[in-house]
């Protein structure tokens, strides 16, 4: 047992350093990558340079042909993890993961000795984080939405008064909060670089995943094109996404009844079980040592999440 966990420490804090170093490594190699496909290979950039017209559907499409196991999830994880705002590659995720999995499981082995409160432990481990990512990339596109009509009304002025493109956009991301200046300074970054403006806007369209934005970039790349007057493109652009910021909010008005739901329902058999265990802990403790009462936890969490899932799904509305 103690050799166990032993081990069990060992390997935590050896996925700890490995993240803490993957981390800083990653960091300076991305920057060594990114000056030697800016700087040193120019021609096979330009060969690289993805169309502005293709449709964000195309796109996907493209990658997930190209893209197969392990590296398809990985291009997915790394995309959440800049959409969640969270300066990490998706091994240095899997590895601060997987690193606080075994020590918190090593812990609740020495601290109860049974094997059940490891399971329980590496299963919350599991999924805690992809929660925690997910939640934190909604809030971020919630900020982002809110945020897309003000730039929409700083570029249309700036434009205006004669500014470029590249110069309204500097001046948008002194005035916005964030995340919005945080994906506009990295779109700046990508300009000043070398990289040609259309690329930089689908990429910039990429990171922030957000509808509204995407349909402002698409405006400016087809103005890039064919030419106009993108000033008044904006303001007629603006209009349309002020109308949906304000049918989401109803929305989402009319439908936290259902949300409200769906966390009670979530947390009340946890809440509930928790008093138990501190009340009548034989009561309780009779679930976990046959396998019937594992089966019927099992069972009670699988429709538990089936019925998030659901109330998830009717509260959902597509604007």
């Amino acid at each position: 047992m103690l050799i166990l966990v032993t081990v069990l420490v060992f390997l935590s804090t050896l996925g700890l350093l490995l993240g803490v170093y993957a981390l800083v490594r990653g960091h300076r190699t991305s920057i060594e990558n990114r000056l030697r496909r800016m700087v040193i290979d120019p021609v096979r950039r330009a060969e690289n340079v993805e169309i502005a017209f293709v449709s964000a559907a195309d796109r996907k499409r493209r990658k997930k042909h190209q893209a197969k196991g392990l590296q398809r999830y990985t291009i997915r994880m790394e995309k959440k993890l800049i959409q969640a705002g969270l300066p990490l590659r998706a091994q240095e995720f899997a590895l601060i993961v997987v690193g606080i999995a075994i020590l918190l499981a090593a812990m609740m082995f020495l601290l109860t000795g049974k094997v059940g409160g490891v399971l329980m432990v590496l299963g919350a481990a599991a999924v805690l984080p992809f929660v925690f990512v997910n939640t934190r990339i909604a809030m971020r596109k919630r900020f982002l939405n809110a945020q897309v009509s003000d730039m929409i009304l700083l570029m249309a002025n700036g434009l205006k008064a004669g500014h470029s493109l590249v110069q309204v956009m500097e001046n948008v991301s002194r005035e916005v909060s964030p995340p919005l200046s945080g994906y506009l300074r990295t779109f700046l970054r990508d300009t000043i670089m070398g990289m040609p403006m259309e690329e930089a806007l689908v990429k910039l369209e990429q990171r922030a995943g957000d509808e509204d934005l995407s349909l402002v970039i698409t405006a400016i790349l087809i103005q890039y094109q064919v030419g106009g007057n993108l000033a008044e493109i904006l303001d007629n652009i603006s209009f349309t996404i002020k109308e949906r910021v304000r049918l989401k909010n109803e929305i989402r008005a009319l439908t936290a009844q259902g949300r409200l739901s769906a966390i009670i329902i979530s947390l009340l058999p946890v809440g509930l079980g928790a008093f138990l265990a501190l009340v009548n802990p034989e009561f309780l403790m009779v679930l976990f040592q046959k396998p019937i009462g594992w089966m019927m936890v099992g069972a009670a969490v699988f429709f538990q999440l089936v019925g998030v899932m659901f109330i998830r799904r009717i509260v959902d509305i597509k604007v």
